[in-house]
């Protein structure tokens, strides 16, 4: 019942399509095919968002085997994790546990992770970070350019790759003031050695 399709992301540097987001939908018997903004907030208002996220990664981690064994060039696949699975004491144990079990390297997936709004999520989501890190696998900042950006904090959390919102994309491919601002972040983030990636 849990769907996952890949989003494949275009590398400038190679030209080719390396690496992907895996994106979850649910197919279910009465309903049909459901969408994130569906069925995300349920899951997570009633406990059931590790438990999703599980069945994703198994799910990505599996396909990333298969699509290697047939010889395609995938350097990682991300999933897209909530910050209310932060606070479960086992989450960094499951997430590993899962990529061992399948024998892929951990360097293969990624987690993105959206900015915390309080203090104490800031440092729950730092912890977690670095302990997964630690381990290989790479983190992506999503949505930025939207909400409570703060640079201080970006800056502080170890993220390997920052992904810019699609508003933000298509907002400079028709305003200059907007095409600026992406142009000028993009290179900043480049200066500090993060990686870039353009949503949408």
């Amino acid at each position: 019942r849990v769907l996952v399709y890949c989003q494949p992301v275009y590398n400038v540097k190679t030209s080719c399509y390396d690496t992907a987001e895996a994106l979850m939908r649910l197919q279910l018997d009465g309903l049909g095919f459901v969408m994130p903004n569906d069925f995300i907030y349920l899951a997570e208002e009633h406990g059931f968002i590790h438990t999703l996220t599980e069945i994703i990664l198994h799910k990505t981690c599996d396909e990333i085997r298969k699509l290697t064994s047939a010889r395609y060039v995938i350097n990682r696949i991300s999933i897209n994790v909530s910050m209310l699975e932060l606070k479960n004491d086992h989450f960094c144990d499951d997430i590993s546990n899962i990529i061992a079990t399948s024998g892929i390297p951990n360097s293969k997936i990624a987690i993105e992770l959206t900015e915390s709004q309080s203090e104490s999520e800031f440092d729950m989501m730092k912890t977690k970070i670095c302990e997964l890190k630690d381990r290989g696998i790479i983190f992506y900042l999503d949505d930025f350019g939207t909400g409570y950006s703060n640079m201080e904090r970006i800056i502080e959390l170890p993220f390997d790759i920052i992904k810019f919102d699609r508003s933000l994309v298509t907002a400079s491919s028709t305003d200059e003031r907007s095409e600026k601002i992406v142009h000028n972040m993009a290179n900043l983030f480049n200066d500090l050695h993060y990686s870039v990636l353009y949503e949408g």
